[in-house]
């Protein structure tokens, strides 16, 4: 599960959709991730209405089956209203501007992304349990997500080399398990980690005690031990890790998240 990825840019929030590190194909899906984000009732059906174009057309351009061609191109900018230096970036890209290089922003916006939104751990892990169906219906079902997420999802882990695809089949990467170094951005990692916090609210209603534990407890520190806390709390997650992960003869059947929290509850005297 670890692996240190580091980064030479910083990625603030506005960059979730810096259309410059995007082909049109790519751009269509994001958006249509975001709108399902913004809009749980959003669907593919309403993004292609919006774009006056049929579904099953729209399905095809997202999948990569279908060009966009120049004319096409033009009838889902002018519905996207998109400004003219965007624009100017898709035409330059599509018509292949050797003087543009954006691969190492490319690639940092793709991790940026993983580490940011949590299901796309919870795909690599998903693939390990039992009777796993590389549908996107079925995993959007297991992990209760939209089949657009998942799709977004897979095809940016197969780009970083974190999936496989072999006879058709989705697989782990055989570059082994992966961590993310915690010095890349504090704010891809606190969106994560609000988001699986959010999830844990969830789970503390939703879900039957026997299959969860949440428990807290209150003390009074010397500040001066949190680092060696910390310490501690790292290798009790890894060891962990290495319990539940060990081989056995049956395959697991579930992903679950841990989630350790340890905080001040007074403040600081000024």
């Amino acid at each position: 599960m670890y692996k240190y990825i580091e980064f030479g840019i910083f990625l603030s929030d506005n960059f979730f959709m810096d259309t410059r590190s995007l082909d049109f194909t790519t751009y269509l899906q994001e958006e249509l991730v975001l709108r399902c984000k913004n809009n749980p009732a959003y669907s593919l059906r309403s993004f292609a209405n919006n774009l006056d174009i049929s579904p099953s057309f729209l399905s095809k351009i997202l999948n990569r089956k279908r060009r966009v061609t120049d004319k096409v191109f033009k009838k889902l900018t002018t519905h996207l209203k998109l400004d003219s230096y965007t624009l100017k970036s898709f035409n330059q890209r599509m018509y292949g501007n050797e003087d543009l290089d954006y691969s190492l922003y490319d690639i940092n916006l793709e991790y940026f992304k993983v580490i940011s939104d949590w299901y796309h751990f919870a795909l690599l892990e998903l693939l390990k349990v039992d009777g796993f169906n590389d549908s996107y219906d079925w995993m959007a079902t297991r992990l209760g997500i939209n089949a657009n997420h998942v799709q977004s999802a897979v095809e940016r882990l197969l780009k970083l080399g974190l999936l496989e695809k072999v006879n058709g089949k989705l697989i782990p990467s055989s570059s082994g398990n992966t961590t993310l170094n915690n010095n890349f951005t504090d704010m891809a990692f606190k969106k994560m980690q609000n988001d699986l916090l959010k999830k844990a609210i969830s789970s503390l209603w939703d879900v039957d005690i026997e299959k969860r534990d949440q428990t807290s407890i209150c003390m009074a520190i010397d500040p001066s031990d949190i680092k060696e806390v910390k310490k501690r709390l790292t290798k009790v997650r890894r060891e962990m890790c290495e319990f539940l992960e060990r081989p056995k003869e049956n395959k697991p059947t579930q992903v679950y998240n841990l989630s350790l929290s340890f905080f001040p509850l007074s403040k600081e005297l000024p």
